[in-house]
């Protein structure tokens, strides 16, 4: 039997996967992609929102010029490629809850680091219904159409034959001293990008990770008057054409792929007790967010494994993080380039 000889395989196409593929890709260098279909995967089934203020405190998101830099200069070249418009800028409006967290936005207003990011909400959003505080509008957010995204990518990579549906078997990957070699494929090096998933890969399943599981339901919105706007309570609301996301929930003890009539309900009452919309829904999803118990995510070689590497641990903000982060490793694995060891230092 031939032997495909190729520089990289990758194990999982979530978005971290097909963003690393991508990035080797473009670079000249031969890919195979090895996925499940995505299995549990939160990548398919997330909002992708990409949001500079985040938390009941509205908090600014850590370097997110830095990341944000990136992203904007990432995206364009991926839809070139998979041929999907993916990548859109949103309007977002925020609702101020309690008079502590306005407190706060006063607080962030007088800061300078976050005078272009948050203001007041003028006009204000008539979908929401009559609160005692203000609307608050946050800039520089953005929605990254996930399931899109990957069910493009995939034909892109199956159109250059780097795309294999499989479910690894890990007692069939062949380690030597400069190769791994997974049934008649042969790459210089493997990388895991399995997302909650890597529980189960006997490399990685002592990771410090933090599962999350999130449920989101997908609304009629055909008569709703969203304008690409971005609703943002405790929950928030997203247009996506005729339909809109409405989530979403962290569920740290309970990690089935069940959704939850109790979860549907909560979000469903959230949204009238906030909103004047109604929801008609089309569909109710759930996945596995593959969150890092110290929020940093795994990026590195293996050691006790030659030629494997991890790639995973982006949990709810992959959208924004993973094509800087992924760029750093393709550097590391093609230029020796080092990477920090905040990343490693778990592997």
């Amino acid at each position: 039997m031939t032997t495909n000889q190729l520089d990289f395989l990758i194990v999982g196409q979530g978005l971290a996967g097909t963003i690393l593929a991508h990035t080797l890709l473009t670079r000249g260098y031969k890919v195979l992609v090895i996925d499940n279909n995505h299995h549990g995967s939160s990548s398919k089934v997330a909002a992708g929102i990409i949001n500079p203020i985040t938390g009941p405190r509205l908090k600014k998101n850590n370097d997110f010029e830095h990341y944000y830099s990136k992203v904007q200069s990432y995206y364009p070249k991926l839809e070139y490629h998979i041929k999907e418009k993916v990548f859109n800028n949103i309007e977002q409006i925020k609702l101020i809850k309690t008079e502590k967290q306005f407190a706060y936005f006063q607080e962030r207003c007088e800061d300078l680091s976050y005078q272009k990011f948050i203001k007041l909400a003028e006009p204000i959003c008539d979908l929401f219904k009559a609160q005692p505080f203000p609307q608050v509008h946050i800039s520089n957010s953005a929605v990254i159409h996930t399931n899109a995204l990957l069910s493009a990518s995939q034909k892109w990579l199956n159109s250059i034959d780097s795309y294999l549906a499989d479910n690894i078997d890990y007692q069939q990957l062949e380690f030597s001293t400069d190769t791994v070699r997974y049934k008649d494929h042969q790459a210089k090096e493997i990388i895991f990008c399995e997302g909650y998933q890597a529980t189960h890969n006997p490399w990685l399943k002592h990771l410090p990770f933090k599962l999350a599981k999130g449920e989101i339901l997908t609304v009629d919105a055909t008569e709703y008057k969203l304008n690409d706007t971005m609703l943002n309570w405790d929950k928030w609301l997203i247009p996506f054409g005729n339909s809109a996301k409405l989530g979403s929930n962290f569920e740290w003890e309970d990690l089935t792929l069940t959704t939850s009539n109790k979860i549907k309900t909560k979000l469903l009452n959230s949204l009238h007790e906030h909103t004047h919309l109604q929801a008609k829904i089309i569909s109710h999803e759930v996945g596995i967010r593959p969150s890092s118990k110290y929020r940093i995510p795994f990026i590195g070689s293996l050691p006790k494994q030659n030629n494997a590497y991890c790639f995973n641990g982006f949990g709810s903000k992959g959208c924004l993080l993973i094509p800087y982060y992924a760029e750093l490793l393709v550097d590391h694995l093609t230029m020796q380039s080092p990477l920090p060891q905040e990343l490693t230092k778990w592997l």
